[in-house]
């Protein structure tokens, strides 16, 4: 995660979102993957896009993300993912 200064190593993706912005035409899809901090440093290295870095519980991440309808605690607990691939560049 070059913005916050650790090494991530990405297993899977637990969940994947779509979404629509009322009022407007614009859409989004948010990939939540699972992962494990394999080096690094915690620091904020983009502080133009990043105010601040935090670990917070499981809980609290449930109530900032309302949109997983079983709870984030429950999609990491039942350890279903699909294989993620970075098929780097080409």
């Amino acid at each position: 995660m070059k913005e916050t200064g650790l090494h991530i190593r990405i297993t899977g993706i637990v969940a994947l979102n779509e979404y629509r912005i009322k009022d407007t035409s614009e859409h989004g899809v948010c990939v939540t993957f699972k992962s494990c901090i394999i080096d690094g440093v915690e620091t904020i290295t983009r502080p133009e896009e990043i105010k601040n870095i935090s670990w917070i519980r499981v809980e609290q991440a449930d109530a900032l993300m309302p949109f997983y309808k079983e709870g984030l605690k429950e999609i990491v607990r039942k350890n279903v993912q699909v294989t993620y691939f970075d098929e780097g560049s080409f």
